[in-house]
């Protein structure tokens, strides 16, 4: 999940952006992280990168329904929707009204 919000994320924000091959490059080298610390740093990574999504999403200079330029039709509410956003809903929408000053605060 970690690797494909990633590459959902800089697809989204980045035209320079270049996917991982697939399937191969969807997974970690290694069946179990190397050790506490490998581990901790995916999680920090996976809540940053859905940190920077939500961020985007909630960015009102944001048409979420525009074509995002270097893709091939998607928009960043399709991008969104793909992502597992599930702290409190499953719909990435609720983003958008008003349910990331939530997030952020921590509430």
């Amino acid at each position: 999940m970690r690797i494909a919000q990633w590459d959902i994320l800089e697809f989204s924000r980045n035209s320079k952006h270049v996917s991982p091959e697939w399937p191969a490059g969807y997974w970690p080298p290694t069946e179990a992280p190397p050790g506490k610390a490998a581990w901790g740093q995916s999680v920090r990574a996976f809540q940053a990168d859905l940190k920077a999504m939500q961020k985007l999403v909630a960015d009102r200079a944001c048409d979420l329904l525009a074509p995002i330029p270097h893709g091939a039709g998607q928009t960043l509410l399709r991008e969104a929707l793909l992502l597992p956003i599930t702290m409190r809903t499953t719909s990435p929408i609720w983003l958008c009204c008003g349910g990331y000053s939530d997030l952020a605060s921590g509430s």
